[in-house]
């Protein structure tokens, strides 16, 4: 099977976890984008994906994208087939091609061996990405894998410093996050109203951009207010999310 015809059958439904981008070709549906793992022989079909993306109107700009590190060195002891330069040139591509997409990341911290030097450029890449969201997870080994041996291969971090970094990295990635959000201060858009928390009246929205919108509800909307579509004008920044307000009249999502 080429390269092209495994392209083909992720596209049309088969083998979904490794598709870059959940569209359907020739039709009207498609699906939240999410770049969860380098696809061989991607880069020859990239423009492909993106402008059927471009031409979906339902394509909600969130993607995410699979970092693990910054550092090319640790990148290549994970075996994972790409580097740094790589990744930013695709984040670059992805924001020409789109409004202000939401890019998230998953970063793995502590990885066997992992230095300062290679925790910088970790540091770096996440920057220069300036992700919506960061999901920062401490090494794990996990007995009977590649990286369960790598441990006595290659001494260190030590488990205060992993947890240093972590703390470093996340944040680094609540300020990206609030870069982010902030840009959308002003404006109006629509987002899905969440199931609401125990406790408090507010309640929660998330856009296409993968934004939380916080809302105090208005006279006149419906009791059950869980999956209906608002349109809200975002008023401020707030803890993990925005402030905004119901501007729309009342329909269902």
């Amino acid at each position: 099977m080429t390269t092209r015809e495994r392209f083909v059958r992720v596209l049309t439904g088969q083998d979904v976890d490794r598709v870059p981008f959940m569209v359907l070709f020739g039709g009207e549906r498609c699906a939240r984008g999410n770049w969860v793992e380098q696809y061989p022989g991607l880069g020859n079909y990239i423009d492909e994906l993106l402008a059927a993306a471009r031409r979906c109107p339902a394509f909600a700009p969130h993607l995410h994208l699979p970092l693990q590190s910054g550092a090319d060195s640790v990148l290549a002891r994970m075996n994972r087939q790409y580097d740094a330069a790589t990744f930013l040139r695709a984040v670059e591509r992805l924001r020409e091609a789109f409004d202000r997409p939401a890019l998230t990341a998953d970063v793995i911290v502590g990885f066997p061996g992992e230095t300062d030097a290679e925790f910088e450029q970790t540091l770096r890449v996440a920057s220069e990405s300036a992700f919506a969201a960061m999901h920062i997870f401490p090494f794990s080994p996990i007995p009977g894998t590649a990286a369960w041996s790598m441990r006595k291969q290659h001494t260190g971090p030590s488990n205060a410093v992993v947890y240093a970094r972590v703390r470093e990295l996340t944040a680094l990635a609540d300020e990206l996050s609030r870069q982010y959000r902030r840009q959308f201060i002003g404006e109006t858009v629509e987002a899905v109203i969440e199931k609401p928390s125990r406790g408090t009246p507010q309640r929660q929205a998330m856009t296409d951009r993968h934004v939380t919108i916080f809302f105090d509800p208005t006279t006149g909307e419906p009791a059950e207010l869980t999956g209906l579509v608002r349109r809200f004008r975002v008023i401020d920044d707030g803890d993990g999310g925005v402030i905004g307000k119901i501007i729309s009249p009342h329909r269902t999502g």
